[in-house]
C-alpha cells in the first residue's frame, strides 16, 4: 500500500480544474487592470479639457481685472483728469472748434500703465489660484478642496493705447470719451503643458460732454505703444 494513501493520489481532473480557476482569475485581474487604465485615461482627458478650459477662463478674467487695476492705480496716484490729455479750442462764441491731444501726457500715461502691468506679472500678481473642486468642474465641488496655483506669464509686452471715442447722447450733445485699449498675450502653465491666449479689454479713463456742433478737427491723436485714433458712434 502506498505511503500517500488512496486519498492523496494524483487526480488529473482536479489539477485541470485548478489550472482553469487560476486562468479565470488571471483573466479577471487583467480585465480589472484594463478597466482601471481606461478609467484613468478617460479621467485624464476630462481633466485636460475641462480643467484647461476652467483655468484659462479664470486666468483671462484675472488678467483683465489686473489691467483695469493698473489703469485705476495710475489715475488715482497721479490724479489724471480729462484736461490732462486734451485741449479744447473754442471760437469767439465759445463753441468748440478743435480738440488737440497733449501727446507728451498721453505717452507718459500709457508708458506708466504698461509698466504697471509688466511689474504686476513679474511680482507674480497674475498667478492664478483655483480650488481643486473648481478645477474638476463638478458643481458640488465648486469652491472646495485645496488651492492649486498656476503661473501666468506674459509672452509679449502689453499693448496699451489711448483712443478717442465720440457718441451722440442727445440733440447737439456729444460724449467725448478717452478709453485705454489694453491687450496682452499670456502663457498659462498647467501640469501637462501650457496654453496661450490673448486678453483684450477697454477701460474708460476720462470723458466730457460737448454741447453744440461736434468739432471737425482732432489734432495729434497718437499715443505711445500703439497708434491711437478717434472712433465715432452714432
Amino acid at each position: 500500500m502506498s505511503a500517500q494513501g488512496p486519498d492523496r493520489a494524483f487526480d488529473p481532473g482536479l489539477h485541470v480544474r485548478k489550472l482553469r480557476r487560476r486562468a479565470r482569475w488571471k483573466r479577471r485581474a487583467l480585465l480589472l487592470v484594463l478597466l482601471v487604465a481606461a478609467l484613468a485615461y478617460w479621467v485624464g482627458l476630462y481633466l485636460h479639457d475641462m480643467g484647461r478650459g476652467t483655468v484659462l477662463s479664470d486666468a483671462r478674467d484675472m488678467v483683465t481685472l489686473a489691467m483695469g487695476d493698473a489703469v485705476e492705480r495710475v489715475l488715482r496716484e497721479e490724479d489724471w483728469a480729462y484736461e490732462d490729455f486734451v485741449t479744447l479750442h473754442t471760437d469767439a462764441s465759445g463753441a468748440i472748434t478743435a480738440v488737440t491731444t497733449r501727446t507728451s501726457q498721453v505717452n507718459r500715461f500709457t508708458a506708466r500703465v504698461l509698466r504697471e502691468i509688466t511689474e504686476a506679472a513679474e511680482r507674480g500678481e497674475l498667478d492664478l489660484r483655483v480650488n481643486l473642486g473648481d478645477f474638476l468642474g463638478a458643481n458640488l465641488l465648486l469652491g472646495r478642496g485645496p488651492l492649486l496655483r498656476f503661473h501666468v506669464g506674459l509672452m509679449t509686452s502689453p499693448d496699451v493705447k489711448l483712443v478717442s471715442q465720440l457718441s451722440s447722447t442727445g440733440i447737439n450733445q456729444t460724449r467725448h470719451a478717452l478709453v485705454v485699449k489694453a491687450a496682452v498675450d499670456i502663457d498659462l502653465f498647467i501640469p501637462w503643458g501650457s496654453v496661450s491666449s490673448r486678453v483684450e479689454t477697454d477701460i474708460l479713463v476720462a470723458e466730457t460732454l460737448i454741447v453744440g456742433r461736434v468739432p471737425d478737427t482732432y489734432m495729434n491723436w497718437e499715443g505711445a505703444h500703439g497708434t491711437s485714433g478717434s472712433e465715432r458712434e452714432d
